[in-house]
């Protein structure tokens, strides 16, 4: 054999065990080795030692040349050649300093695998049957015996479990689970170190997985250090694709079993919220009125609504929304009668059935229920989460009102308490109302075996949208059900069919990813991301509101991000067709936007389907017009319109009003509408916008760049904007608004506002976890981490400090990003001009201004040119991490300014013994 080293390190302890071995060892370096190879000189071993600095590349080189009839073993740690390039994968692996017997066993090699007994032992395995358990363990029974192996072991990831082929100790399995997910990283026999605690020494391993998912681990054992034939490792990962697939449904199954089981029992309870369901409070319902009007008993029933709870699944996520209903449902069941009812009503309501009493009765018990819903607090993850709930109180009218009209009432009257500031309301007689439609499928139902529904997000023109889970892999998703009549036409649902498989393979951050797509009966649904966020019209409407439009960056931006997942919809050759707002969502954990709603979407070229939005989908998807890019580029263009001028392209008239106008040509242009706009945005909208494809730019990001061409050239000037109320854009000599917003504390204080961002930033990122660690060495800073205290409520400097150290030493990317998200929540709030509509350094030249509006501490001097500028900061704290938050802060106005390719560089820190702090920023301006 040749034991194969660098040509002056010469390991004597190892050759002296080979010796031992009674082998003839020869020492050569990889080019003495390959020389005698080609002189048809054949060894029976090479062995590789990882002892050395130039090891991996020896056996980098050993193996490209290497004939495959010669065994190969490497010795040493294994996982230093888990990154080696390696054309064929070693024999075996000996861990260092192995004794004489393991290296005669191993040079011995491996005894041949008995194919007749392989195609025995696998034709009789399966993981489907009675048990579970038992199926599993049968399966590593017969792998055991395929492979020749004394042991095999299958770890189950996703249940925590183990299952072994033989009888071992709870401590040899804690004591392989990490070897496990070693060994299956390398496609070789692993020879570990003889130890009194492991009983095994011989290691082959494959993982098993579905659809890309983990679902556990398949390890081969044997107690002498004798490899695996290197076909073993062939046939185990050809079984392992089999395996994955079978156990994956067979976890499905046993998942859909206990679901069933529990469901059996619980028919009538809603499985998330723990009460009576909608299906069953309307038996109950009816029965009670019955009997109560037969005794001749008053009945009422009331409604119990949180304000705001699409926030709370927005901010927190729909775990969160669903802790808060249960909590308010446990609560009420808690102050209720045996005879009372307490149920889930439409979604995001609790109903509370009150037979025997009158509306002054039931209006004392909900005001019981009330404080005790406001005295006990409601968390989710450890995380408290603030929640103000109103209800509505109906008294049963007997001669021409059933139990579901007076639920109904009452829910009026719960929106009336909502809209007039008051806590609770009694229907009166004269109010009359709908009751809210059922859900078209109970929580807790099953489609296609997989996807069980927990909630009802949204229902558009084409579908309805719930939040599922996908009980292969524990996710949750976005389960959209198509319309009825969609769903009955074949041909739609074959095509649809094609183009979801076709979306489903596109990656890109700004579109959401497509699962699956799936027929269940009548019912045809498709599976998507969920994301949790704020939708675009919602920002729109709190921009009307406010009466102040949206920041030209922002909307630059989100066109930007919505033209990406557009051309990535165009690569595969399919158009979207209904880009508008209520499509466009917000990521509160990876703070992107994503294009949503493929509901519509068709292949470039097929059978037409004159479907969309009128207003927003081009004119040619409902007429004769061939569709192409440009039919998604006329979409986008009326998203921006809508963004720049907070009005839709063709206003709120009828739907074949709109599609008339729409035909007709271009709507009016921007610029009247708003009149501070750069006159370039109305060429390029209202040529995006022309009814003829031809005359619009042919791709999304295109448009995309025309537009932020057309935003970064100078405004009109012209006075106040026409469609709300905003400051006008001072060119020169800008001020700051609401001058009370700068009386900061003598000492050293920080805005609320970063502490919010610390919370946003990092809550997102370490969990929970970190928000209650850092609360608990800092108790003053859990209401300003938590998001409970206000924006503009100043903090002690060395309290935000404490946060940034809590990030450890190396951390200061993430300071700098927590300035950047502070500016980006409230730039807007404390500059008194649209900053967008002047250069970045016209509005880096107040920092001198704006920087107290987040620090009382400081003084702040610019020297600022076109694309750069030098910010001097003195009389600060010296603290590093405070440095790179500012940083942060400074980058942060020059992007929200319009600059683009921001960098910053500390280039003098007070920290480090300088007397000031300088940062250099600069930046790229569009011209």
């Amino acid at each position: 054999m040749v034991l194969v080293r660098d040509g002056t390190a010469d390991d004597a302890d190892l050759v002296q065990t080979l010796l031992a071995c009674n082998a003839t060892v020869h020492l050569a370096t990889p080019h003495e080795l390959f020389a005698r190879l080609e002189s048809r000189w054949c060894p029976d071993a090479v062995i590789v030692e990882l002892a050395f600095e130039d090891s991996l590349e020896m056996l980098a080189t050993v193996t490209r040349r290497l004939p495959r009839s010669v065994q190969l073993v490497v010795i040493g740690d294994v996982r230093a050649i888990e990154h080696a390039s390696q054309d064929r994968a070693p024999d075996c692996v000996v861990f260092a300093d192995a004794d004489e017997a393991t290296l005669e066993t191993v040079l011995a090699g491996p005894p041949p695998l008995d194919t007749a007994r392989l195609l025995d032992e696998l034709l009789a395995m399966s993981v489907f049957g009675v048990d579970l358990s038992a199926s599993l363990h049968e399966l590593t029974v017969h792998v055991a015996r395929a492979f020749d192996a004394d042991d095999c072991i299958l770890l189950l990831q996703q249940e925590n479990t183990c299952y072994t082929a033989r009888e071992v100790s709870e401590q040899v399995i804690e004591d392989l689970i990490p070897l496990c997910e070693t060994v299956c990283q390398f496609p070789t026999t692993l020879i570990a170190p003889a130890r009194p605690d492991r009983p095994y020494r011989a290691f082959l391993g494959v993982p098993l997985s579905h659809d890309n998912s983990p679902l556990a681990m398949l390890l081969l054992c044997r107690r002498a250090p004798v490899p695996f034939d290197r076909e073993a490792h062939r046939h185990l990962l050809r079984l392992s694709l089999r395996l994955g697939i079978d156990l994956s449904w067979r976890l499905v199954q046993e998942r859909l079993l206990a679901d069933r089981d529990r469901l059996r029992d619980l028919s009538r309870i809603d499985p998330v919220l723990g009460v009576t369901n909608r299906m069953a409070l309307q038996k109950e319902l009816a029965e009670r009125v019955a009997a109560s009007e037969a005794a001749g008993d008053p009945f009422s029933v009331a409604v119990i609504d949180v304000d705001g709870l699409h926030l709370i699944n927005e901010r927190s996520g729909y775990p969160a929304g669903d802790a808060v209903l249960t909590h308010i449902a446990q609560i009420a069941n808690h102050e209720m009668r045996p005879q009372d009812l307490v149920a889930r009503y439409s979604g995001d309501s609790i109903a509370i059935v009150l037979p025997g009493m009158s509306s002054a009765d039931a209006h004392a018990v909900v005001t019981r229920i009330l404080s005790a819903i406001d005295a006990t607090p409601v968390s989710h993850e450890n995380r408290l989460i603030n929640l103000t709930v109103s209800s509505g109180i109906a008294e049963l009218r007997y001669d021409d009102e059933t139990g579901e009209s007076a639920l109904a009432r009452a829910m009026a009257a719960r929106q009336t308490a909502r809209i007039h500031g008051e806590v609770i309301a009694i229907a009166d007689a004269s109010l009359i109302a709908e009751a809210p439609a059922q859900p078209d499928f109970a929580i807790g139902t099953t489609l296609g075996g997989v996807y069980q529904i927990r909630h009802e997000i949204s229902r558009g023109a084409f579908g309805v949208v719930y939040r599922a889970e996908d009980l292969v892999l524990g996710r949750q998703v976005a389960l959209k059900l198509l319309r009825p009549d969609l769903a009955r036409d074949a041909a739609f649902v074959e095509r649809f069919r094609t183009e979801a498989a076709t979306l489903a393979r596109i990656r890109n951050n700004n579109f959401v990813q497509v699962y699956a797509f799936g027929v269940d009966g009548s019912n045809v649904y498709f599976a998507m991301e969920l994301v949790e966020g704020q939708g675009l019209e919602e920002r729109i409407e709190s921009a009307r509101r406010r009466r102040r439009h949206l920041a030209l960056p922002d909307v630059t931006s989100i066109i930007d991000q919505v033209a990406r997942a557009l051309e990535a919809v165009h690569q595969v050759n399919v158009l979207h067709r209904d880009v508008k707002p209520e499509n466009v969502l917000f990521d509160r954990i990876n703070r992107r936007c994503v294009l949503v709603d493929v509901g519509i979407a068709v292949r470039r070229g097929s059978e037409k389907n004159p479907a969309g939005t009128p207003g927003f989908t081009a004119p040619e998807v409902f007429g004769d017009g061939g569709e192409s890019a440009a039919t998604d580029v006329y979409s986008l263009a009326a998203l921006a319109y809508l963004l720049l001028t907070l009005q839709a392209p063709f206003g709120d008239a009828s739907a074949l009003e709109i599609l008339h106008l729409q035909s007709a040509g271009p709507p009016t242009a921007p610029t009247l509408v708003r009149r501070d706009l750069p006159p370039a945005v109305d060429h390029v909208l209202l040529a995006a916008l022309d009814p003829d494809p031809r005359a619009r730019p042919q791709s999304a990001m295109a448009f995309s760049r025309a537009l932020s061409e057309a935003l970064a050239a100078r405004p009109n000037q012209v006075g106040p904007r026409a469609t709300v109320d905003m400051p006008q854009v001072m060119r020169r000599r800008v001020t700051i608004r609401n001058a009370s917003l700068r009386s900061a504390p003598t000492a050293p204080s920080t805005r609320g506002v970063l502490f919010r961002s610390a919370y946003e930033v990092l809550g997102a990122r370490r969990g929970n976890t970190w928000v209650r660690e850092v609360s608990r060495q800092i108790p003053e800073l859990g209401l300003a981490i938590g998001g409970q205290s206000s924006a503009l409520a100043w903090h002690p400097t060395s309290a935000f400090v404490a946060v940034l150290q809590s990030l450890g030493s190396d951390d200061r990317r993430v300071a700098f990003q927590l300035g950047r998200t502070a500016i980006a929540s409230s730039f807007d709030q404390f500059y008194g001009a649209d900053p967008s509509a002047l250069s970045p350094a016209e509005v880096l030249r107040t920092v001198d201004m704006f920087w107290h509006c987040y620090h009382s501490w400081g003084d702040a001097v610019v020297h600022a040119r076109d694309t750069d500028a030098d910010v001097v900061i003195t009389k600060g704290p010296a603290e590093p991490m405070l440095c790179a938050s500012s940083a942060g802060i400074l980058a942060g106005v020059i992007a929200h300014a319009g600059g683009r390719s921001v960098t910053a560089e500390h280039r003098a820190c007070a920290a480090e013994h300088a007397t000031e702090c300088v940062f250099r920023l600069t930046w790229r301006s569009v011209t």
